[in-house]
């Protein structure tokens, strides 16, 4: 019988997804639920839930016996902390208590270290292309291995600077959707691996995979850690049975760099998609402000590049956000823009284009054509013959007469 048959796995499962858990917490807690099995001989697993009810088995014994087992067995302490909780909340989802609580003592068994920037760029400079575009993007983004597997190619705006990727909340950890933002070398890069699909055969659409196997396939995580490991090893000293690098050190190497560029905790936490960003105090984070504060942090986060043309991204930014401005005035930015090429004979630079709108805005805001009005008053002007235009970033109503 397979194990996801028995009722107290489904019941398990369906409690696992109440609580938000990963496609990844449930395959590991499914394993060790295994091992639980054939460590104690047990073949039904509804049969022995069900002799634990009836008080012919002691739960907190079993419990107990089930932790010392695992501690003494010489697996790794992340290891024994997951399949000891996966018995817990086997037993938990099944109305099953524990009265006894042991505390797990988790310890390192190697030292993790974080690479350096140069170490870094060895490792990149020795990856196929795939490998890299997965380790420039797991460095600038703080995604997981498992949430970059499960993204699609429609998850990422190139049209965003800097790119974007939307996390889908079914496949994040939290089951939170968010945002995250990718350097401009991992766009490079990114870009470059998808062409090499292209000329690979591989149908590039929206909901294709953003990492494929060669034959064009979602990449699981597990393939994933293989590549990564497999360049890690050639530069990371062994600690008794384990390497000093690991796929998880790309994300903690991303915080990392964020926090010590000067972007505040809540603000890495929420690209990161730690618990903590989950506070009500995150939705005062705009996208702007998050990309904003992603760009403080870019040339700390930017790799193979020598430099980073930061000041440019802030004014195609600045760029941007005046343009949707100007709009919401009624002015057509790409007609005042054309206009204005035509009238000196040249293309305007970025600055120009700024400073033209912005000129544009004041003559609207100090003529008498139209006027910035409090919803509360709008009434009382349309009454006299204004007309609406639009509603301003400010909540303030833009009106004009007819």
């Amino acid at each position: 019988m397979e194990l996801e048959e028995f009722k107290c796995i489904k019941k398990m499962l369906n409690y696992l997804k109440l609580l938000t858990r990963s496609s990844e917490t449930e395959k590991a807690y499914l394993k060790g639920i295994k091992y639980f099995m054939k460590a104690f001989e047990i073949e039904d697993l509804d049969i022995f839930l069900k002799e634990i009810k009836e008080g012919k088995k002691d739960a907190n014994k079993v419990y107990e016996e089930w932790v010392l087992k695992l501690s003494s067995s010489g697996a790794a302490p992340k290891t024994v902390s997951v399949w000891a909780s996966a018995l817990r909340k086997l037993f938990e989802s099944n109305d099953v208590e524990l009265k006894k609580k042991i505390r797990i003592k988790n310890f390192a068994v190697n030292e993790s270290m974080l690479p350096s920037r140069e170490e870094i760029k060895k490792m990149l400079n020795a990856c196929d292309l795939r490998t890299r575009t997965i380790m420039l993007i797991l460095l600038s983004s703080g995604l997981r291995i498992g949430e970059l597997s499960k993204l699609k190619v429609g998850d990422v705006d190139f049209s965003s600077n800097p790119v974007k990727i939307k996390v889908r909340g079914s496949e994040a950890k939290e089951r939170k959707s968010r945002i995250t933002f990718i350097s401009e070398e991992a766009k490079e890069s990114l870009e470059a691996y998808l062409s090499k699909r292209k000329e690979m055969g591989h149908k590039i659409n929206p909901e294709s995979p953003l990492i494929a196997t060669d034959t064009g396939k979602e990449t699981g995580v597990a393939n994933i850690e293989f590549m990564l490991r497999s360049v890690f090893k050639n530069f990371s000293r062994k600690d008794k049975k384990y390497y000093t690098l690991h796929p998880h050190v790309l994300r903690k190497w991303f915080k990392t760099q964020v926090i010590s560029s000067g972007v505040p905790g809540p603000i890495a936490d929420r690209l990161c998609g730690h618990s903590r960003y989950m506070a009500e105090e995150y939705e005062l984070y705009t996208e702007e402000q998050l990309k904003s504060w992603y760009i403080k942090a870019m040339p700390s986060l930017t790799i193979l590049s020598k430099t980073t043309d930061e000041e440019k991204m802030r004014k195609e930014i600045a760029l941007e956000a005046i343009r949707r401005f100007a709009e919401a005035f009624g002015i057509d930015p790409m007609k005042i823009k054309i206009e204005k090429e035509r009238k000196i004979g040249r293309k305007i630079s970025e600055e120009e284009e700024i400073q033209l709108l912005q000129n544009e805005i004041r003559k609207i805001r100090e003529g008498d054509e139209q006027r910035i009005v409090k919803e509360d008053e709008l009434e009382g002007y349309l009454k006299e013959g204004w007309q609406f235009v639009s509603v301003l970033p400010s909540n303030r109503i833009l009106i004009k007469k007819e």
